[in-house]
């Protein structure tokens, strides 16, 4: 008799498997679309009626220039619909991925409520093997020592009753250079089976690479470093920019210049501060995971007090009627700008024909 874990990887292999997707926002919803342009039957799930009626409908309310141009003819041949209800729709498929939010509390702590509720819903869904993936941005640890014990608590054994993976999501929100089909994926699972199943059912929808690695953990870990790779050398440019300008020097041709180099250099690029949807929360996950103070941690430390002190030379270009917002895509999100410390809403956001005088900046992406 055939094992439930090669059922499962033959039902991968065939697209026979069900996939569900659990968080219709700008990750789950590329992933959906592809899942199901690779022939897979997807659901999706989310606690939004209005994102579930819309995905219904076939309209994609994510910038994605991928999913704008397939979802609307994949639910039409419904290989893509949408559902509320997490109990009945994971019951059902035989893949389930985690792409819900994962922000910082009030106290500036890793906030992982929705994973943990996604997780306990999860954990009644194991009448039959399944595949459980974890895309959630968070510390290392989190699948093996938060996610695992929860999806158990029904008396449930991982790599027995499930497989377990953490794959760190890598969309860049607005970039239509780049789909989520040509982003290389990271693949770490709680065992070898795990991650063979995750790099078979990655390797299955896209055209990128898929790189395993030895556990959830590594997985966590690379997330973690990309994000504070971009934080420290944003940061960085940002304090090197405010020295060239009082040395008169045009740092934005130094850096130009400097890029031609090629190895050994990536350009970074000034802005008002380090905003975006990840990025400005990254640093403080590594620091509630070593469970010690910033000054504990020095390069948390310092690049999150650099955060702070971008928000205020922000407040002294528009005191100088000088200011660039960096707003992702077409300008629809906004997540943790930091120019925005000093008004309310992005509509108070003077432009040229209210006095603002364009400057020669150029901002770096989200990620």
């Amino acid at each position: 008799m055939e094992n439930p874990s090669a059922t499962l990887l033959r039902k991968i292999e065939t697209r026979s498997a069900k996939i569900c997707i659990v968080g219709l926002g700008y990750v789950g919803v590329p992933l959906a679309v592809a899942s199901a342009e690779a022939g897979f039957q997807v659901i999706g799930v989310d606690v939004d009626k209005t994102k579930v009626q819309q995905v219904n409908s076939g309209t994609c309310y994510v910038e994605d220039a991928y999913s704008e141009r397939l979802l609307p003819s994949l639910v039409k041949q419904r290989k893509i619909w949408a559902s509320m209800n997490l109990d009945e729709q994971a019951e059902h498929s035989d893949v389930i991925i985690v792409c819900v939010p994962t922000p910082l509390n009030e106290k500036e702590e890793p906030d992982l409520s929705y994973v943990k509720s996604v997780a306990k819903s999860l954990s009644r869904a194991f009448s039959r093997f399944k595949l459980v993936i974890l895309e959630s941005t968070s510390f290392p640890g989190t699948t093996e020592n938060i996610v695992k014990p929860i999806l158990e608590r029904a008396g449930k054994t991982a790599t027995r009753d499930f497989a377990l993976v953490y794959s760190p999501e890598r969309i860049d929100y607005g970039n239509p250079r780049y789909s989520v089909k040509d982003i290389a994926k990271i693949v770490g699972g709680l065992d070898p089976q795990s991650t063979r199943l995750g790099a078979a059912f990655y390797e299955s929808i896209l055209k990128a690479p898929v790189v395993k690695v030895s556990s959830p953990s590594v997985a966590e870990a690379a997330k973690i470093l990309e994000n504070i790779f971009r934080y420290v050398n944003i940061g960085l440019v940002n304090e090197l920019s405010v020295l060239h300008e009082e040395l008169g020097v045009d740092f934005i041709e130094a850096i130009g210049a400097a890029a031609t180099k090629p190895f050994g250099f990536m350009a970074h690029y000034p802005g008002p501060g380090i905003g975006g949807h990840c990025i400005p929360k990254d640093p403080f996950y590594l620091v509630y995971r070593k469970g010690c103070e910033q000054d504990d941690a020095p390069t948390c430390s310092v690049t999150t007090d650099v955060g702070v002190a971008e928000v205020k030379e922000t407040g002294s270009w528009l005191d100088r009627g000088l200011v660039g917002f960096g707003l992702q895509g077409r300008g629809e999100r906004y997540q943790e700008e930091p120019s925005l410390g000093g008004v309310e809403a992005p509509s108070e956001i003077s432009g040229p024909s209210q006095g603002l005088r364009p400057v020669r900046l150029k901002c770096d992406g989200p990620r």
